[in-house]
């Protein structure tokens, strides 16, 4: 017989699997590796990193990261100090900016008129007897720094933003197997379609 502590333990990991399902299916239309990770989107970095606070005030330090709620008090921490996770707007970690959305931190991936955010989640497989470990992604977009952060589930919402642009409706409007082609040509194609929005609608070097 199970004790109550085992079957809260189980219930929790239930849930914990459901919601994540209910994601997935929400906003993993744009899978790993379609953006590129590795573009420096925050400028100037030579300060450090930074927790930020919803009235915009930075307090600078050296190790910044936080612990989520699920057994404890969710917070930031920067070196020695805690703040309340509802305080914090997002922080910087090594040139990586992070902003609160909801219950979790999600990374910013192009920095404009239009920023693109994105969740790594780490899932499990267990079809065909075996189980696989995979990294599936989540991806967000908000229309400047103030505004509400929204799912991006695929190319529809995409369009959505950036329909005053022709140049990027033209990235984004390929054929199946032309944008296939466009991503594995040029590693920087989706991160292009936005950076190009945020330019005025002009070509980026």
């Amino acid at each position: 017989m199970l004790s109550i502590k085992s079957r809260l333990s189980i219930f929790c990991f239930l849930l914990f699997i459901g919601l994540s399902c209910s994601a997935q299916l929400k906003v993993n239309q744009l899978h790993y590796g379609a953006f590129n990770y590795k573009n420096k989107v925050e400028g100037d970095v030579s300060k450090g990193n930074f927790v930020e606070m919803n009235d915009g005030k930075k307090i600078y330090g050296d190790k910044v990261g936080w612990k989520d709620g699920m057994f404890s008090k969710a917070e930031v921490i920067l070196d020695a100090e805690k703040f309340k996770f509802l305080d914090v707007k997002g922080y910087q970690k090594d040139g990586i900016y992070f902003i609160r959305y909801e219950k979790i931190f999600i990374r910013r991936l192009v920095r404009g008129k239009l920023n693109v955010y994105i969740q790594f989640v780490e899932s499990m497989d267990m079809s065909g007897g075996r189980t696989t470990s995979y990294t599936r992604t989540n991806h967000y977009i908000q229309k400047g720094d103030g505004a509400p952060i929204t799912i991006l589930a695929g190319p529809k919402e995409i369009k959505e933003h950036v329909a005053d642009c022709p140049i990027s409706m033209d990235m984004i409007s390929l054929k199946t197997s032309e944008f296939r082609k466009a991503l594995r040509q040029n590693p920087n194609y989706m991160n292009e379609i936005f950076d190009v929005y945020n330019n005025d609608c002009k070509a980026v070097r």
